[in-house]
């Protein structure tokens, strides 16, 4: 663009002797100048979660279960779960916004960061509650959220009586100030809308409640052992145990109609009371059941794989519990997800469960829409070719596919058979690919060509493929589980991109192979475990022979990626400590293989996929939503931020023009999830200078005729503008910029739509009326790119 001025005119001169305060005497006839001809492109979808260094990519808007919702009307509602995600719609489910309440839960599931439970009184005031003794209260629907505590004293099978790690798993408010919530082995009241909370007297220590269901100042409260509990007075205290048809059995729901009429479900039992004091149980419906709710005639409980069922009766309340048991019928749910609750409010029914599921009906139950989240499917590999296309694969012959960075997917499964895992998926570019697993008792591997996948030729003897890698689009390696009776194990090779062979020379069929790298067909390493000894094993192939080395301090290895013929690293666990599976580590090698040494990984969760971009710089990812980075080849490990509680199986980077970083990273696993790292917004932002202002700043600046003009800089992108500074500014007539307006000026960055003040300041001549000012200006894009205006 071409060269702008700012023209200042300055008016008249005051008489020096008459200067007595700040006075406005010149003005800004140029009232912008434009500093920018191209306009920022957008960001590609995705859910930021957690401090907002991983985005949600499917399912949408996230895949954390949720364990709990609270609706008060049709359209605003909230949804509770885990690693502390917290929902809220204010459309009927259209669209959804999140909330995390504390630092604590950004994407790093610990202590306090799982919720179990949700309730709302009213749009503004709620409470949320989960693991270690979780509370989160809210006055202001959600946007913020503050912790509260339970008491120091009163749990006795505590130590020291403090209940603060109490597991509490279901809370609800009875009006405006009275709150009740439940846990393991006590029952807590709130008088002062759970601000501050009290113990309940009544419920056996060594009894975990499940559920509460209050009516006015009556409830009920169930749990293990067939634990039904009965309240007048608000949950203060609970002094009636009633006796149970399912005495040895979990109870895991109960609603509450009045002070004698309620519902509960154990197992897949259906359990009421119509007096109060007795309780009947049905026979076994056709699932497991969770949740459970009564609106009018309506009865509805939801349960495993997406199971709802429905009974519409006038008599509920009088027919023998066997009928009403009988008379349930099933509802199409809209997922196969796990559902854990379910609630009506203004005529609409909601329930919510695993892989961040949330369902809605407007028919009384009859139909159901899927209004977030997906389907508990497992993705257990992925492929990117750039930062843009890419593959997800996993059970039941899942193959997903993008184009547009995660922002949509596709189903990409043609020719796949429906019951396959799908255990490996590798692109050569965007239309050769290769995906392995297994279906039934035998390994598969498909090879995918013009948008269909075709099963390629495999010897027998082989019961599972886990590992796959392709140097090129004809020579190849695939890894996994020899079948019965096998006497090697399992290690094929491909030299013609459609025929594999055993190349397993120095295995044995005692080994088990879960992953496999290569730099080229005549060298190749692969991990997997012993089946005998039960440790970690690490092979190497070189001149047509697999050498194996055990690591007896691992009991497995899960993932290799080499970097080269000599760098390369591994994901695998160690012994179990405490109540874990095993302690995640990740070993390095710097000479090919000959030795290999554990970094500096530190966890308890087990490591199931690594990624590296080049020697220093890559990923692991495992249980519990864990994912570590590091830049420095292992000496450090960093917790990255992910906001899924979900094993991740698999990370994949590719090189970007559009990150900060110069990669993207993609990983994958349990409730259908795909999480990225954020792409950088590219293209020059849009600024714009505005004269706000121009003064003598004070009689000193008037007598040495140095004039002061205020500017606004102004970013109207759809981005930030970052590293914002003013490079310099230049005028006519004899006027200069004044020292004390240093250049370059550094107005930090600008978010989209924000705007910063500065001031400048001229030595303007003696008796000048005008002069024009000529301002430069520098700014960097989301992606590093620098830009210079005009």
């Amino acid at each position: 663009m071409g060269r702008k001025t700012v023209r200042v005119f300055i008016r008249h001169a005051f008489p020096r002797r008459c200067f007595n305060r700040i006075t406005v005497a010149a003005f800004v006839s140029a009232a912008m100048l434009s500093l920018m001809v191209m306009a920022a492109p957008a960001m590609t979808a995705g859910t930021a979660t957690g401090d907002g260094s991983w985005l949600w990519l499917n399912p949408s808007p996230q895949g954390n279960p949720l364990k709990a919702v609270s609706f008060i009307d049709a359209n605003t509602g909230w949804a509770a779960g885990a690693a502390g995600t917290i929902l809220k719609t204010t459309d009927g489910g259209a669209t959804w916004s999140t909330s995390v309440p504390s630092t604590n839960c950004l994407g790093i599931v610990t202590s306090g960061c799982n919720l179990t439970s949700i309730s709302f009184i009213d749009s503004t005031h709620g409470v949320a509650v989960g693991e270690y003794g979780t509370i989160w209260k809210t006055a202001d629907g959600g946007s913020t959220w503050t912790a509260r505590t339970l008491p120091s004293t009163g749990c006795s099978v505590f130590p020291g009586g403090s209940c603060a790690t109490v597991l509490l798993a279901s809370v609800q408010f009875i009006d405006a100030s009275n709150v009740v919530a439940v846990g393991a082995g006590y029952g807590f009241y709130s008088a002062d809308g759970g601000t501050t909370w009290n113990v309940a007297s009544g419920i056996d220590p060594t009894v975990t409640i499940d559920s509460v269901s209050m009516t006015g100042t009556n409830g009920y409260a169930v749990g293990s052992f067939g634990a039904i509990y009965q309240t007048t007075d608000s949950g203060h205290t609970w002094p009636v145990k009633m006796v149970s048809p399912v005495a040895l059995n979990e109870i895991r729901s109960v609603y509450a109609a009045d002070a004698t009429h309620a519902f509960a479900i154990s197992g897949s039992q259906l359990l009421r009371t119509t007096d109060g004091l007795t309780w009947t149980a049905s026979s076994g419906l056709s699932a497991q059941l969770y949740g459970l709710t009564v609106s009018g005639n309506d009865l509805v409980v939801t349960g495993t794989s997406g199971s709802i069922l429905k009974r519409t009766s006038a008599t509920n309340w009088t027919d023998p519990i066997a009928t009403v048991a009988s008379g349930m019928t099933a509802s199409v749910s809209g997922t196969t997800s796990l559902l854990f609750d379910v609630v009506y409010a203004g005529g609409s029914a909601y329930a919510s469960g695993d892989a961040g599921a949330v369902v809605k009906s407007i028919d009384s139950g009859a139909t159901w829409t899927l209004k977030a989240g997906g389907n508990s499917k497992s993705f257990m590999s992925s492929s990117f070719v750039n930062d843009s296309t890419g593959w997800v694969t996993g059970r039941d012959g899942t193959v997903l596919k993008t184009t547009d960075s995660g922002a949509t997917w596709t189903s990409d499964r043609a020719g796949i058979a429906t019951g396959t895992t799908l255990q490996a998926v590798q692109f050569l570019d965007a239309s050769t690919g290769f995906t392995a697993g297994y279906y039934g008792a035998s390994g598969v591997i498909y090879k995918y060509s013009a948008g269909t996948w075709a099963a390629m030729t495999m010897p027998a003897g082989v019961s599972q493929i886990w590992g796959l890698h392709m140097v090129d689009p004809t020579h190849g390696w695939a890894v996994g589980f020899p079948g019965t009776g096998a006497t090697t194990g399992v290690a094929l090779k491909t030299v013609d991109g459609q025929n594999w062979v055993f190349d397993a020379a120095g295995l044995g069929a005692n080994i088990q192979l879960y992953s496999v790298d290569s730099t080229s067909a005549a060298n190749a390493w692969a991990v997997g475990q012993n089946t005998i000894t039960r440790k970690g094993v690490v092979a190497r192939y070189s001149g047509g022979v697999w050498t194996v080395t055990e690591k007896t301090e691992l009991n497995g290895m899960q993932s290799i990626d080499m970097v080269n013929d000599l760098t390369g690293f591994f994901a695998a666990y160690g012994p179990p400590s405490g109540t874990n599976y095993g302690d995640g580590k990740v070993y390095k090698t710097t000479d090919g293989g000959l030795t290999w040494n554990n970094t500096a990984l530190s966890t308890t969760h087990v490591m199931a996929a690594t990624a590296f971009i080049d020697a220093n710089t890559g990923y692991v990812a495992g249980g519990e939503g864990r994912v570590f980075k590091t830049v420095n080849g292992g000496a450090t490990w960093t917790l990255e931020s992910l906001g899924s509680g979900s094993r991740m199986f698999s990370i994949s980077i590719v090189p970007s023009i559009n990150s900060l970083t110069g990669y993207v990273a993609y990983t994958s696993g349990d409730s259908a999830s795909i999480l990225r790292t954020p792409m950088c917004t590219g293209g020059k932002p849009n600024l714009s200078l505005r004269n706000t202002g121009t003064y003598w700043a004070s009689y000193s600046d008037y007598t040495w005729r140095t004039l002061s003009v205020d500017y606004s800089l102004t970013n109207s992108s759809t981005a930030t503008a970052y590293a914002v500074s003013i490079t310099g500014s230049s005028a006519n007539n004899g006027v200069v910029l004044d020292s004390s307006s240093p250049m370059p000026m550094s107005l930090g960055d600008i978010v989209a739509g924000g705007s910063q003040p500065l001031t400048l300041k001229y030595s303007v001549p003696d008796g000048l009326t005008s002069f024009k000012a000529y301002n430069l200006a520098s700014a960097q894009d989301g992606c590093g790119g620098t830009y210079t205006y005009p």
